[in-house]
């Protein structure tokens, strides 16, 4: 499937979250794969406790913000799926949804995804507790 980094309006900023945000699941992959996600502008760590350290590699803005893997991995997540499908994570890309809706998707490719970029996993969340 092919996921292209142009978004409706944003309705968050996520440079702004330097405090941490609980993510529920909604979506069918991030229940089975995820499941809860705690997010902040530096780590972002899933239910089981694997987490990935990341750093912003572009501004927030209409498109979302996109963030650097700083330690490239493709983490055993719940139930032993992988995050990616067993392909190392490079970059995540992080979309607001109408007010508290994020989307994630995943990439796994040489250099920084554009929007001919195709993500190796999306997954849907709800912020929330």
């Amino acid at each position: 499937m092919r996921m292209l980094l142009v978004a409706a309006t944003i309705g968050m900023t996520i440079s702004a979250a330097a405090h941490a945000e609980t993510w529920q699941p909604v979506s069918k992959t991030a229940m089975s794969i995820t499941g809860k996600v705690i997010f902040t502008k530096h780590k972002i760590t899933f239910q089981n406790g694997q987490s990935l350290p990341i750093e912003a590699a572009s501004e927030d803005g209409i498109d979302g913000q996109l963030f650097k893997v700083l330690k490239p991995a493709d983490p055993v997540l719940l139930q032993g799926n992988m995050l990616c499908g067993r392909s190392t994570v490079k970059y995540l890309l992080i979309v607001g949804q109408e007010g508290t809706g994020r989307d994630l998707s995943v990439y796994d490719g040489k250099g920084k995804p554009t929007q001919e970029t195709s993500s190796c996993a999306s997954y849907s969340y709800q912020v929330g507790r």
